[in-house]
């Protein structure tokens, strides 16, 4: 199956210009690595997101975690939802309580234990 392109005149010029896209295409990728390989931890979080399915228990206890966070803290995902090298899940195993200052320190890091 093909994919369809919003403007049919690109899709054309595409396929006719098959070999000059690849090539761009790769030259893009070896330019921003950091980018590439954002897309890729991206669409494999979205691919377990997709897959996980929560227990109605697990979804009350993912909604009272937001509502039980303490003032002046914020939830986090000890394991981020899209770092540099791992994807989390939103899950409530993967969540925890950070001051803001921590939090903004921490930002998509994650240190093995």
């Amino acid at each position: 199956m093909r994919k369809k392109y919003p403007n049919a005149k690109h899709g054309e010029w595409q396929r006719a210009n098959a070999e000059r896209t690849r090539e761009y295409c790769r030259k893009w990728r070896e330019a921003n690595p950091e980018k590439v390989r954002l897309q890729s931890a991206t669409k494999r979080a979205r691919r377990l997101r997709a897959t996980l399915q929560l227990t109605n228990e697990q979804e009350i206890a993912l909604n009272n975690f937001y509502l039980e966070c303490p003032k002046d803290m914020e939830v986090d995902h000890i394991v981020p939802l899209a770092g540099k090298t791992v994807c989390g899940l939103h899950v409530p195993w993967n969540l925890q309580y950070l001051t803001p200052f921590e939090n903004n320190n921490k930002g998509n890091s994650f240190e093995n234990w």
